[in-house]
């Protein structure tokens, strides 16, 4: 729902929770579908402890299940060029969905038109990516000396732990050093650099606006008219 409401949808969520028209939409042009994937994330749900994905392949099945039911409802949409599009952590998930629709394509009755796949700064490398952070934090200033070793050093127990699969080590590891997602106290690049936002450099605060529609999304009106009752996003 990020993509929908901040970054290129229809419509944009105002400070006082009401809806304006976004000045360059790609709806203009494009046939465009928002899915909340994987199951767990915004308003895609189970009701089955054993329906949410624990792999790239279960993520890739369950979106595929998703898309062949949209095109069943909906078969005037199927002979349009596809396009799966993501970015971050869907540096995974599109290339695991797009392979999954190439393969099943030729023997299955509803096909996919696939055309082709965009990514957006792509996690499809974590260890590449990671390994990388200390030497770029400081040559664009953000790091001292100091400061980049330790960074260097916490990047490098997080890879190996990776290598070793010890995911949630690795997690914490890096949640603590950068993303402060689930940290009590702020990370380390925050009290280094004074900024808690690390997706824009030029500015060290998320706007405040980025936020509006998570609020919206929670207005019991807009959960009833979409309908989702009463689950949160």
């Amino acid at each position: 729902m990020f993509g929908l409401f901040v970054e290129h949808g229809p419509y944009v969520v105002t400070s006082n929770m009401t809806l304006r028209d976004r000045d360059f939409p790609w709806t203009t042009t494009l046939s465009m579908l928002y899915i909340d994937n994987p199951v767990g994330t915004g308003f895609s749900f189970t009701d089955d402890t054993h329906g949410y994905a624990v792999n790239e392949d279960d993520v890739a099945r369950d979106l595929y299940s998703a898309l062949i039911q949209f095109f069943q409802i909906f078969p005037e949409y199927k002979n349009n060029d596809f396009y799966v599009t993501g970015e971050s952590y869907a540096g995974k998930y599109v290339p695991a969905i797009a392979h999954l629709i190439h393969s099943l394509n030729p023997v299955r009755e509803v096909k996919i038109n696939l055309n082709g796949i965009a990514i957006g700064d792509g996690y499809s490398d974590p260890e590449s990516i990671i390994g990388g952070y200390a030497e770029f934090l400081y040559q664009i200033g953000l790091l001292d000396e100091k400061q980049k070793k330790y960074f260097q050093k916490q990047c490098h127990e997080c890879i190996e732990h990776i290598r070793k699969q010890n995911w949630f080590e690795a997690f914490e590891i890096l949640d603590k050093l950068l993303d402060g997602d689930l940290t009590s106290d702020p990370s380390y690049f925050q009290n280094v650099t004074g900024c808690s936002n690390y997706y824009n450099f030029l500015r060290c605060t998320e706007p405040e606006d980025q936020l509006y529609y998570v609020k919206f999304l929670s207005l019991p009106e807009v959960r009833q008219a979409i309908p989702r009752g009463e689950s949160d996003f």
